[in-house]
């Protein structure tokens, strides 16, 4: 049986072990049971930027497209306080004025999940097997996949900055993992070269932003370019992580950091068997098995009855190779 494993989960896994041992659909699959919370700032502000960069729109007035993004950041948000409604109608506002000032590209998909089959290093055309022999499959999804005015491929992920933080170091960002991921995945998919990675970076304003005198919200356009080389070393790295996560005996441990703690939903469980407590009525009373999200779709005529999309459960393409692709 082959293995899909998202990118989050590797993520995490590379984050810290013993929170994704916890958490992950590949190990105990648990999540915290506290009430449900509302959307943060950033879900909202993601989906409208997808309303904003939709493809069959952009070739429209965006004085037509943004009541759309506006309606669609306010469905998202539903259940959160109205002033986190209204900061982020503000931030969409600005951003409208100062995006088509640096939009050189052209949209391809918003939300584009996409799946690759990991290869096996220094095997070309062989797939990466796991243990008991199945395949290993990776998904992703990119926010924006668009094309610049040579017809080459870029990611565009969107990040979002803490008020009052400094930007990311541009070194952080070219060394940044996750975005490498989705470059050689995205070559996989769409079986043509990726030339890098444009990061769509906003700070979040935060309620100061409305004072008097208070500085206004910020955005910066950040161009990585990718050489075939360095996706070729990520495929690498990411066979062997991946190959890790699905090894029963596996070694599990913490790593802890401001970071990774802070915001962990594991921290009780970990610290108890830190401590060699029994950490099983931790999990039982705070924890439940994971549910995978289900999306109903409507029916076809001539299907069976309602589809559903489940969505760890997507199967990907099949292997292919790159080497015959020229860059362009």
């Amino acid at each position: 049986m082959d293995h899909a494993i998202q990118l989050p989960d590797r993520e995490q896994f590379v984050r810290c072990r013993r929170a994704w041992d916890f958490g992950s659909p590949l190990r105990r699959n648990l999540e915290p049971v506290p009430p449900e919370e509302p959307p943060g700032l950033a879900d909202g502000l993601r989906a409208a930027l997808a309303a904003y960069y939709f493809p069959a729109m952009w070739g429209w007035d965006r004085s037509l497209v943004y009541p759309i993004v506006v309606q669609t950041f306010t469905k998202t948000m539903a259940g959160a306080e109205p002033a986190v409604i209204a900061e982020g109608a503000q931030l969409l506002d600005a951003y409208r004025g100062w995006a088509p000032g640096v939009d050189d590209f052209t949209p391809v998909r918003t939300t584009d999940e996409l799946s690759a089959v990991v290869g096996a290093p220094g095997r070309p055309g062989e797939g990466l097997l796991a243990a008991d022999g199945g395949g290993i499959h990776l998904h992703a999804t990119a926010d924006l996949v668009a094309t610049d005015e040579h017809d080459r491929l870029w990611i565009v992920e969107h990040r979002f900055v803490e008020p009052r933080s400094p930007w990311p170091d541009p070194d952080v960002l070219a060394l940044d993992s996750r975005a490498g991921t989705l470059c050689w995945v995205a070559e996989e998919a769409y079986v043509a070269r990726v030339a890098g990675v444009l990061f769509n970076e906003v700070r979040l304003a935060g309620p100061a932003w409305a004072e008097p005198g208070a500085a206004g919200p910020e955005f910066r356009r950040t161009r990585v370019r990718k050489q075939p080389r360095e996706l070729r070393q990520l495929r690498r790295q990411a066979a062997t992580e991946l190959v890790a996560m699905l090894d029963p005996a596996v070694l599990l441990y913490p790593t802890p950091t401001p970071a990774n703690c802070s915001a962990c939903p594991f921290r009780g469980p970990c610290l108890a068997m830190s401590a060699g407590e029994d950490v099983e009525p931790i999990l039982a009373a705070g924890y439940r098995t994971k549910v995978p999200f289900t999306i109903p779709l409507p029916e076809r005529t001539g299907s069976l009855g309602p589809q559903r999309v489940i969505g760890w459960k997507t199967a990907g393409p099949g292997p292919s190779s790159l080497d015959d692709v020229p860059s362009r």
